[in-house]
C-alpha cells in the first residue's frame, strides 16, 4: 500500500521538511493496513485477511462492520487520552461463511529517532510542568518524561477488529514488518504489540469447572437455608418460651435453634437492635461509615486514573495541588480502622478481667476468625470462580481475568491472614492486605492488654517499647529503600497496584502499620479507666478541640503535598519521617475525636456521630469493605469507550459505588455474617470478650 500505518497522522512530529506530500493528505487505516500486509505469514490468518480487503473493495456488510469496528486514527492523544477502543461488540458479531471476528487491543509506542529540534533552549518546558507554549513541538508533549503523575502518551491503546483466525504470533510477525517499514521511511521508531489476553472472541461459555460448581451450589443452599429459615420463623414458630416449653428433645430443639440463625428477620432484627453503649464507642460507630464511604472513595479515584480516560490532564493537576492531599494520601483514612479494633478489643478485654484473670484468650481469637472468615471466604472464592463469567469487554480478560489467576493461586494466604507477606505479588483482593495485618496486630495487642491487666508494670513497658519500634520500622525502612513517604496514586501504580514495589514491600507489611493499633490500645484504656468519670470540657474548650483535631488530621493529609509535587527534590530522611510520624500524629486525631464525643459538654456532634441509621450502616462496614472494588473491577473491565473526569462524573460513580457496597453487604449479612454470628453465640455462651 502507498500508506505508512495508521500512524502517518502523526508523522508531522519527525518529518523531513521537505516532505514529498502533506502528512494528513492521504492516512491510511490500520486494519486495512494489517490485513494486506506482506508481512502476514500465509495459512489462514492470511487467506482470511485477504479475503476481508477484496470484500471491503465491495462494500460488503461483514468487511465494512469489521472497518468499522476498528480505531482508525487517534483522537485527544494530547490531551492523554491514550485509548481508542473501537465497537468491542460490534467486531465480536462479524460472521460470514468461515470468518468470524476477533478484537484485539494493541499497544504501539512511539519513540523519535530525529525530529526538527527548533525549540530553543530557554523555551524547553518545564518536565514537570503542566503548561507547554502553544509554538513549541508537539513531541515536547508527547514524550516520556520523569514525570511519574503523566499519563504516558507516547503509549497508545489501539482496538483492531480481525479475522479470528489469526492467531497473535500471526498478528505480532505482520505488526514487526509494519512498525519497520514504517520507521525506515519516517525516521519514528514504531514499536506495536499484540497484548496476550487482549483478544476476545465470541464464543460459547465454557462448561462449568469443578470449582465454579461447587461454589454456585454452595450459594445456592445458603439462599434455600436462609428462605426456609425466614418462612419457618414467620410462619410456625411462635417465641422461645414456648419452644423450650414444648415437648421434643434438646436435640430437636438445638437444630431448631441453630436454623433459626439463618431467619432474616432476626438478621434485620440484629442489625436494627441499637442499644447506647458508651458515648465515645457510640460515636466510633458513626465515624466509620464515614470513613468506609472515605475508602470507597479513595479506591474509585484510583480506578479513575488507571481507566481510558479523555482527559488526563485533570487528573494530572491533582498532583500539584495542596488541597489534593487529603484525596491522593487517601491511604491513612485506614488506619482509624486499626485504631477501632485496638481501642473496642482493649475496652471490653479490660473490663471483663475486672471480674476475674481467667481469659481464654485462644477462644476470644476463635470467635473472632469465625465471625470473620466464612464471608470471607465467600467473597474470595467468587473471585476466584464465577466473576469471570459476569461480563466481556476489551479490558476484561486483564483484569478479571488476572484477579482471577491470582484468588485461583493465592485464596490459602488469605484464609490463614498471611496474604502481607507470602505471594504479595499474586494476591487476592488487594483490599485483603487490611485483614491480615489487623488479624496479625489483633494477636499482638490481645497479648499486650492482657499482660497490661494482669503485670501493668511489664505490659506498660512492652507498649512503650512497641510504641518506640513502630515509629522507628517505617522511618528505617523507608530511608534504606529510598521509598515515597506513602503510596503515591502514580497511574503506573494505580494501573495494578498488587504489583507495585511500595506496595508489596512497606504499605503491606505489619511492622509498618503497628502504630495505630498501639494507639487503640491506649484509647481503650483510657476509655476503660474513665467510664464513670463525671469530667466534661465546657463548650469553648469541647469547640477547641474538636477544631484542634480536624486542623490536625488535615496537616496529616496536606503536607504530603510535599512528596507528591511532582519536580521537588527527593530526600529519604523527610520521606522516612512523613512515613512513620503521619500515621501516629492521624491516629492521635482519631482518637482525640473520640476522647472529644465522651468528655465534651457540646454533644451536637457526638449525636451525629452516633446518629441511628449511621450505627446500623457500620454495621455493615465489614462486607462492604470486601466487596465495594467488584464494582470498580466490573466498571474498568466492561468499558468500551474513554470516561470522562469530571467532578459529577465522580460523584455519580461514587453515588452508586457506595449503593452497590451496601446493599451487597447487606446481602452477605443475610447470607452467613449474622447467621455465623448467632451460631457463634449458640455454641459459645461462656465465651469471652473479643472486638
Amino acid at each position: 500500500m502507498r500508506g505508512a500505518t495508521w500512524l502517518v497522522a502523526l508523522v508531522a512530529l519527525v518529518a523531513p521538511v521537505a516532505a514529498v506530500a502533506p502528512w494528513y493528505a492521504d492516512p491510511p487505516l490500520l486494519p486495512v493496513l494489517v490485513a494486506a500486509s506482506p508481512h502476514m505469514p500465509a495459512g489462514q490468518c492470511r487467506n482470511h485477511s485477504r479475503l476481508f480487503v477484496r470484500h471491503l473493495d465491495n462494500l460488503t456488510l461483514w468487511a465494512v462492520q469489521m472497518l468499522d469496528a476498528s480505531a482508525k486514527l487517534p483522537g485527544g492523544l494530547v490531551d492523554g487520552d491514550a485509548h481508542e477502543l473501537g465497537h468491542f461488540d460490534e467486531c465480536l458479531a462479524v460472521s460470514w461463511g468461515e470468518v468470524r471476528g476477533q478484537y484485539c487491543l494493541l499497544e504501539l509506542r512511539l519513540e523519535p529517532r530525529r525530529y526538527p529540534g527548533d525549540t530553543r533552549p530557554g523555551d524547553a518546558p518545564d518536565p514537570y510542568g503542566l503548561h507547554f507554549h502553544p509554538g513549541l513541538h508537539v513531541w515536547e508533549k508527547l514524550k516520556a518524561t520523569p514525570d511519574r503523575t503523566k499519563t504516558r502518551r507516547d503509549t497508545l491503546h489501539m482496538a483492531l477488529c480481525l479475522p479470528a483466525s489469526c492467531a497473535t504470533a500471526s498478528l505480532q510477525r505482520a505488526l514487526d514488518g509494519e512498525a519497520r517499514d514504517f520507521g525506515a521511511r519516517t525516521g519514528l521508531q514504531l514499536s506495536a504489540r499484540a497484548v496476550p489476553g487482549r483478544c476476545s472472541t465470541a464464543r460459547p461459555p465454557p462448561p462449568f469447572t469443578i470449582g465454579e460448581t461447587v461454589y454456585t451450589a454452595v450459594l445456592a443452599v445458603l439462599v434455600l437455608i436462609v428462605v426456609a429459615s425466614t418462612f419457618y420463623d414467620c410462619t410456625y414458630y411462635l417465641d422461645e418460651k414456648e419452644s423450650e416449653a414444648g415437648e421434643g428433645s434438646n436435640s430437636v430443639v438445638t437444630l431448631e435453634r441453630a436454623l433459626l440463625c439463618f431467619s432474616a428477620k432476626r438478621s434485620l432484627h440484629g442489625l436494627t437492635k441499637m442499644v447506647p453503649y458508651h458515648e465515645g464507642l457510640d460515636a466510633i460507630d458513626g465515624i466509620r461509615f464515614y470513613f468506609m464511604m472515605l475508602v470507597i472513595c479513595g479506591h474509585r479515584l484510583s480506578m479513575f486514573n488507571s481507566m481510558p480516560t479523555l482527559e488526563a490532564n485533570q487528573f494530572e493537576q491533582f498532583f500539584h495541588k495542596v488541597a489534593t492531599g487529603f484525596l491522593l494520601n487517601g491511604t491513612l483514612l485506614v488506619d482509624f480502622f486499626f485504631l477501632v479494633s485496638g481501642a473496642l478489643l482493649t475496652y471490653h478485654l479490660l473490663l471483663y478481667m475486672e471480674k476475674s484473670f481467667k481469659v481464654n484468650l485462644f477462644a476470644i481469637l476463635v470467635i473472632r476468625i469465625l465471625r470473620l472468615t466464612p464471608s470471607y471466604i465467600l467473597v474470595v472464592f467468587f473471585h476466584a470462580t464465577i466473576f469471570y463469567r459476569l461480563g466481556s469487554g476489551p479490558l476484561w480478560h486483564e483484569v478479571i481475568g488476572l484477579d482471577q489467576q491470582r484468588c485461583a493461586e493465592s485464596w490459602w494466604t488469605n484464609l490463614l491472614y498471611i496474604n502481607n507477606y507470602i505471594n504479595v505479588d499474586k494476591m487476592c483482593l488487594y483490599q485483603s492486605w487490611y485483614l491480615s495485618v489487623d488479624t496479625q496486630m489483633f494477636v499482638v495487642c490481645l497479648v499486650l492488654v492482657y499482660c497490661i491487666a494482669r503485670w501493668p508494670r511489664w505490659g506498660y513497658s512492652v507498649l512503650a517499647l512497641l510504641g518506640v519500634v513502630s515509629v522507628v520500622v517505617p522511618f528505617l525502612t523507608t530511608w534504606w529503600k529510598r521509598a515515597d513517604g506513602f503510596l503515591v496514586p502514580y497511574p503506573d501504580t494505580t494501573n495494578d497496584v498488587i504489583a507495585s514495589r511500595y506496595f508489596q514491600e512497606i504499605y503491606i507489611r505489619t511492622e509498618n502499620r503497628m502504630a495505630p493499633s498501639l494507639i487503640g490500645i491506649m484509647l481503650g484504656i483510657i476509655l476503660n479507666k474513665t467510664r464513670d468519670s463525671a469530667f466534661r470540657l465546657n463548650i469553648w474548650q469541647s469547640v477547641a478541640s474538636y477544631a484542634a483535631c480536624f486542623v490536625l488530621m488535615a496537616a496529616s493529609f496536606m503536607t504530603s503535598y510535599f512528596f507528591h509535587k511532582p519536580g521537588l527534590r527527593y530526600d529519604p530522611v523527610y520521606a522516612g519521617l512523613y512515613a512513620s510520624l503521619s500515621r501516629v500524629g492521624l491516629a492521635l486525631c482519631f482518637a482525640g475525636l473520640a476522647l472529644c464525643a465522651t468528655f465534651a459538654s457540646w454533644k451536637l456532634p457526638q449525636r451525629l456521630f452516633s446518629w441511628r441509621p449511621l450505627r446500623v450502616m457500620s454495621r455493615l462496614t465489614y462486607g462492604a469493605y470486601l466487596l465495594h472494588t467488584i464494582s470498580h473491577f466490573l466498571d474498568k473491565g466492561t468499558r468500551r469507550v474513554s470516561q470522562q473526569s469530571t467532578v459529577y462524573a465522580g460523584l455519580w460513580k461514587l453515588l452508586s459505588d457506595v449503593t452497590f457496597s451496601y446493599l451487597a453487604s447487606f446481602l452477605l449479612m443475610l447470607l452467613l455474617e449474622s447467621p455465623i454470628r448467632s451460631l457463634e453465640k449458640m455454641v459459645f455462651r461462656r465465651a469471652k470478650p473479643s472486638s
